[in-house]
């Protein structure tokens, strides 16, 4: 005999985050309650569009310079991220680390000193994860990396202030040598670190989405 099993809903919702209702948890629900709405029938019309609450970045992105490395979507989705992080009550590096380590103990794992993530696994071997947090806990000193963009360009930090064209130079016939040269002038110029959150900090020429690479 076949036992067919009951159907069952799943909802997906924006509740808690940011949204045309508000921001957080009780704004959404007494909004919901009042059966309220947010409209706007006139300024797109003929579309009628439900315009996103006031919010203050600053609540999530403390940094004005970060603010301004990012689009306007990027800056409400980050947003969104950290309510959601506060929401699940954890927030920053040590924060998620320690509702982890309530779990399961963690134990990190060695690892070079170039490495973007800091890498930990469960105490009983099964299970690993990665935090990568630039700025608490910066690894520039030791980063060996750089990246070449869409459009050919070499840039040695992603918060480089300039670029430099090697496409330019492969038009002209350059040969690897010449190539091999000219990147490495390029690394000997790599900057020792960000300069984020610091008094006349400076935003990279172009934001990470326009960088591509």
């Amino acid at each position: 005999m076949t036992q067919t099993k009951p159907s069952t809903e799943v909802w997906i919702t924006g509740i808690g985050l940011a949204t045309s209702l508000g921001e957080g948890l009780d704004a959404h629900w007494d909004a919901l309650n009042q059966r309220r709405i947010n409209v706007d029938e006139k300024g797109f019309a003929p579309c009628i569009v439900h315009p996103l609450a006031h919010i203050n970045l600053d609540a999530q992105i403390p940094k004005k310079g970060d603010q301004r490395q990012m689009e306007a979507w990027q800056r409400i989705g980050t947003y969104a991220a950290g309510l959601a992080l506060e929401s699940a009550g954890v927030k920053g590096n040590n924060e998620i680390l320690a509702r982890m380590a309530e779990y399961r103990p963690l134990v990190e794992i060695p690892h070079a000193r170039s490495e973007t993530a800091r890498r930990y696994r469960f105490e009983d071997g099964v299970g690993e994860i990665g935090i990568i947090a630039p700025v608490s806990h910066p690894f520039c000193g030791h980063c060996s990396r750089i990246r070449i963009t869409s459009d050919g360009k070499l840039r040695t930090c992603l918060f480089s202030v300039w670029d430099h064209d090697i496409h330019q130079l492969m038009q002209r016939g350059a040969t690897d040598e010449k190539l091999a040269e000219f990147i490495l002038k390029v690394v000997e110029k790599k900057e020792e670190r960000h300069h984020i959150g610091e008094p006349g900090f400076v935003p990279a020429s172009r934001t990470m989405v326009h960088i591509g690479g």
